[in-house]
């Protein structure tokens, strides 16, 4: 479920958040929508992007919110259940290029382990439960994520040391106030509608323009 977080949260953010979609409506994919609100008024949220550019998408009461923030690696532990965009090595593990530990809320959202796509051959994205306890090595933090689902397995994964630990959690609808930085995925509905199906709170690429 890629979402990244610049160029590379955008890919990922599909894979991470939304493997389990919200909208029940058939609706075409439509690329990831990043800046800060500009308005929420009622059911329909303006973004403003880095240029200055204004998008208005509907978010439909079963949209889904979602905050991202910097935790430190040490919550990273045994039974926690995460999410990693990985990079498949010659030796059969992952290099990390985004994480995620999940707040018990969302725990089982899109487990599993697969290709993500539209991502180069070999970019996987695993969610699932971490088996054991972390351990520091030259290559960076290393640990296995157990996942179920059809094809369980175990996936060894490598967090470089550049790369930041987020938190995954619930938001609320009245967190995307105006001036909140924001990640919207959202389909494209008949007419060219956009609709949102999640809005991540915390974190964009760029500043907007002000």
């Amino acid at each position: 479920m890629r979402v990244r977080l610049g160029a590379a949260l955008a890919a990922s953010l599909s894979p991470l958040l939304f493997a389990a979609a919200v909208s029940a409506q058939p609706m075409a994919p439509a690329p990831a929508l990043q800046g800060v609100v500009a308005s929420f008024i009622g059911d329909q949220l303006t973004v403003r992007d880095a240029h200055g550019v204004r998008t208005t998408v509907t978010a439909p009461s079963d949209a889904r919110f979602l905050r991202l923030r910097p935790i430190d690696p040490s919550a990273i532990r045994p039974g926690s259940f995460v999410a990693t965009a990985n990079v498949s090595q010659p030796d059969g593990s992952g290099r990390s290029t985004e994480f995620r530990v999940f707040a018990p809320a969302l725990r089982g959202l899109g487990e599993g382990h697969g290709p993500m796509a539209g991502e180069a051959a070999g970019t996987m994205m695993t969610n699932g439960t971490v088996s054991a306890e972390v351990v520091s090595t030259p290559r960076g933090r290393e640990l296995d994520i157990s996942y179920g689902g059809q094809g369980g397995g175990v996936r060894h994964v490598v967090i470089p040391p550049n790369v930041t630990i987020r938190e995954m959690s619930v938001a609320d609808r009245a967190d995307a106030k105006a001036g909140v930085p924001v990640e919207i995925r959202a389909g494209q509905a008949a007419g060219g509608r956009l609709v949102a199906r999640a809005i991540l709170i915390g974190e964009t690429s760029r500043p907007a323009a002000r």
